[in-house]
């Protein structure tokens, strides 16, 4: 990796995470790595402020807030390559990465060593995915999805049904769904209905159990 042609954002709450690896790789290339904080705009204004060529995500501490920031990366900053990291991905995540044109996805256990050449080979150009990830993942039209026997059932949710089911893990009643998404309690409890349906599931803490094991929320 060459200094002067690679900038690198880490975004990642977990210091563990982020002080070896910013450790690592700053005297290679040009490196920060910023904490989570309440403020959701900072990792965006970081972004606009250092330019990044690869930003690292991680996805261990707040998932939902994790692609959001992706996809305003993605809109706003084209052209910067997204990485994820965790410890492990979910079919649900990893479906959801792959869907922003992640160039990568790395586990954060595997050894300092193999992260390192998996940022030497994406600022070369390539993709590169942790062999436990590829094992879940095929290429379409030379574009990697998740592979058919490794979909999730929620990937095929609506945005709407998404929400209900995240608010619903969450502990929300059905009246403070409806308060929240501005539709009335028996629209909730028509998508209730339809979420059991679609996901074989008969009641809320099993629903809530679904959404906590694919990172729709974090437990």
């Amino acid at each position: 990796m060459n200094r002067s042609v690679l900038r690198i954002l880490i975004l990642d709450e977990h210091a563990t995470t982020r002080e070896p690896l910013h450790a690592e790789i700053a005297p290679r290339v040009e490196v920060r790595a910023i904490a989570g904080t309440g403020d959701r705009q900072a990792p965006m204004r970081e972004i606009e402020a250092f330019t990044p060529d690869v930003v690292l995500i991680d996805l261990d501490s707040n998932t939902n807030h994790a692609f959001d920031t992706a996809k305003a990366i993605h809109e706003r900053r084209p052209g910067t390559k997204l990485v994820f990291v965790a410890a492990d991905f979910s079919n649900y995540a990893l479906a959801r990465a792959l869907a922003t044109d992640a160039v990568g996805c790395l586990i954060k256990t595997d050894p300092l060593p193999d992260l390192l050449d998996a940022l030497t080979r994406i600022s070369d150009g390539e993709r590169y995915y942790a062999p436990a990830v590829q094992r879940r993942m095929v290429l379409h039209a030379g574009r990697p999805s998740i592979a058919p026997d490794a979909q999730s059932p929620i990937t095929d949710l609506t945005p709407r049904q998404l929400e209900v089911l995240r608010l619903l893990a969450e502990g929300r009643s059905k009246r403070q769904i409806a308060e929240s998404l501005h539709i009335s309690a028996k629209t909730v409890g028509s998508h209730v209905e339809k979420l059991m349906q679609r996901l074989d599931v008969h009641d809320r803490v099993a629903l809530a159990r679904m959404a906590i094991r694919e990172g729709v929320i974090e437990p």
